[in-house]
């Protein structure tokens, strides 16, 4: 199962809308049998947990908002 950009879309939107995403509904949106499924799958996917990877994205948002300033 490729689901690199699709995961990768939605938390970015996620960290640039403030709109939060549950891990859950995203696992099943995804088709993934359960959170702990899909939690696991990320990881090895992208060395990191979601939550982490969201704030990594958020962190990186806020960061080029200020070089516009």
């Amino acid at each position: 199962m490729s689901v690199g950009p699709s995961i990768g879309l939605v938390l970015n939107t996620e960290a640039m809308t403030g709109k939060a995403v549950a891990f859950s509904d995203l696992a099943c949106d995804l088709g993934f049998s359960d959170q702990s499924h899909f939690l696991r799958e990320f990881k090895k996917l992208v060395s990191v947990t979601p939550l982490d990877y969201l704030h990594q994205v958020k962190q990186e948002t806020y960061v080029s908002r200020l070089r516009y300033f």
